[in-house]
């Protein structure tokens, strides 16, 4: 590992924990920046990942000739400044500090994102150019 950059070290850790949900599904992550050491590219993937991990029926990868497992939906609470990850966000919360709050006083503020998973699915010949 020490020879990894700090993005492929993330990447490594990110991929055993998430890989590690088709065998021991967790129903909830929290995660930190785990994008902070990642490049535009890489965030994007991640973001896919972590999307289709939340989505509501995630078939897993199956060995030729094995039945397909689904994966239970998982929750995600994703702390990040990139904007390839919270793009994907089904709901945002903004914590900030105002001009004139004293120290240690933050306000919040949270979005909606519109129902992207229960939206009807588009064919390639329908979906605009």
């Amino acid at each position: 590992m020490e020879l990894l950059s700090g993005g492929q070290q993330a990447l490594a850790a990110l991929a055993l924990t998430l890989g590690t949900s088709a065998v021991y599904p967790c129903p909830f992550y929290c995660v930190d920046e785990i994008d902070a050491a990642l490049d535009t590219r890489a965030v994007a993937a991640v973001a896919r990942v972590v999307e289709r991990l939340s989505s509501p029926a995630v078939p897993s990868a199956s060995a030729a000739g094995a039945a397909a497992v689904a994966i239970p939906r998982a929750q995600f609470v994703v702390v990040s400044h990139r904007p390839q990850m919270y793009e994907k966000a089904d709901r945002l919360i903004g914590v900030f500090t105002q001009g004139g709050q004293q120290r240690g006083a933050s306000t919040a503020c949270g979005w909606d994102a519109p129902r992207r998973h229960s939206a009807p699915a588009t064919t390639a010949a329908a979906r605009p150019h």
